[in-house]
């Protein structure tokens, strides 16, 4: 069969089509497509496709296009078992043009593949869309640690999940990505690096300059950085590890660098931290102290004390399960060291202030330990 249309109204022909997630509800259709079909192996269809003010069903919001110029092949044979090759794909939505010569999306339940991505060239922010309205046709939850909205470019791309909606392989060179709305995890702009993961394994590598991190539960103002290097070694299954290594952090505030795991439990992650700091405004930590791993009367005790000086070297190790912290029965492990000059201190409300302070501390569980110098107290 063959077939030609010029502005043809979507709303008018989806009411007499199959329901699909990649059928639009609404839009105008300029196309020329032949192909043909039987019972045993369903229907193949290619041709040239020219689309405008598409809508695609789908929850929470329906996703809008406003343009989609392309070549293309379908192999539909039932909703769990289809194929879709795009080339010379050009698409322009919420006014953003971006295009890719090669574009890929499969389907194969019995296959054991829920859906393979697979591009040249991708906008983030489209696919990740599409991607969740597709899962949300089949009535499938998003999954916990992955991202609902980014931004950003990826070179190369390939995104395997599988029948369960589990990831199998991911791959990728990605650009200026920004990621929101991830749950627990801080919503990250401005990354670049690669992405290899393969059976429940793999290595991300991420850096870039004035990074911004956003971590309400954590910080209460941005932290913008640049991140020259930090390398991510992901395992999951049936417990998912990530180890953070090589990784350093530099701004006019704070200078550091270390390695970080994290592991799943049953309740919160484990977690095995070093990190150094060989440098750091002590006022301007204020906004940073991670107000979720400790109490509120001690980062507000460090908000109010800490009011000028320098950190010019320490060091923090901290082991153990999330559940069990603040670690009053010795299941896990803290200890920390600042060295330090020139510390100004409001130690107590209504006391003297304490200026000039120069020394170390060292911070093990429960205690502290300081030796330091004093110049001036109320003058």
């Amino acid at each position: 069969w063959h077939a030609k249309t010029r502005e043809l109204m979507i709303r008018e022909l989806s009411d007499h089509l199959p329901s699909h997630p990649l059928i639009p509800a609404d839009g105008r259709l300029n196309t020329e497509l032949w192909g043909d079909w039987n019972r045993e192996q369903g229907q193949s269809m290619e041709g040239v496709l020219d689309l405008r003010d598409a809508e695609l069903p789908g929850e929470p919001d329906s996703l809008r296009v406003d343009h989609v110029n392309t070549r293309f092949k379908w192999q539909f044979l039932t909703r769990k078992s289809w194929r879709l090759d795009f080339s010379g794909f050009r698409i322009d939505q919420a006014g953003a043009p971006w295009s890719s010569d090669r574009l890929t999306l499969e389907r194969n339940i019995p296959g054991n593949l829920g859906l393979w991505v697979s591009a040249d060239l991708l906008e983030v922010a489209f696919p990740l869309e599409l991607t969740q309205r597709i899962m949300s046709v089949y009535e499938t939850p998003w999954p916990r640690n992955v991202p609902r909205s980014a931004s950003g470019s990826v070179t190369g791309f390939d995104l395997v999940l599988d029948r369960r909606w589990k990831l199998y392989m991911t791959a990728g060179k990605f650009e200026s990505v920004s990621a929101t709305d991830w749950g627990r995890w801080p919503s990250v702009t401005g990354l670049r690096g690669d992405v290899d993961l393969l059976a429940g394994s793999g290595q991300t590598t991420v850096q870039g300059r004035d990074v911004r991190v956003e971590w309400p539960r954590n910080f209460r103002r941005p932290l913008i950085a640049d991140f020259p290097s930090c390398t991510l070694d992901i395992g999951w299954g049936d417990r998912w590890q990530v180890h953070v290594r090589d990784c350093s952090l530099e701004n006019d505030l704070i200078r550091a660098h270390g390695r970080l795991n994290f592991a799943q439990t049953e309740g919160k992650p484990a977690v095995d931290v070093n990190v150094a700091i060989d440098h750091a405004k002590v006022a301007d930590l204020d906004p940073y102290w991670p107000h979720a791993l400790i109490k509120p009367r001690v980062s507000d005790w460090l908000s109010a004390c800490l009011v000028g000086g320098q950190v010019t070297g320490g060091q923090l190790s901290l082991r153990g399960d999330r559940d069990d912290w603040p670690f009053t029965g010795y299941e896990g492990q803290l200890e920390a060291s600042v060295e330090f000059e020139g510390l100004v201190l409001d130690y107590y409300p209504g006391w003297p202030r304490a200026a000039g302070a120069s020394g170390s501390a060292i911070f093990r569980g429960q205690s502290m330990i300081v030796d330091a110098a004093l110049s001036d107290l109320s003058g």
